[in-house]
């Protein structure tokens, strides 16, 4: 897996963790929910400061989601 696959796959996992529905996760960082289903399915990567407000929002560090 790659870095970006890893990320795609850790976001997928960590809002379902936290038991929250793609749209109100895309609510909670103010992003329309069709953007956050394209990165969660790897069609387009997140700007640092979007992967930024999706961590905050999953309650998670931006370095838990990137690491690979």
């Amino acid at each position: 897996m790659n870095a970006r696959t890893t990320s795609v796959h850790r976001i997928t996992e960590l809002r379902n963790l936290r038991k929250l529905s793609q749209r109100e996760l895309a609510r909670r960082c103010n992003i329309d929910q069709a953007q956050l289903s394209r990165i969660e399915r790897g069609l387009t990567a997140p700007t640092t400061d979007t992967l930024s407000t999706i961590a905050q929002a999953l309650d998670a560090r931006v370095e838990l989601i990137t690491e690979s």
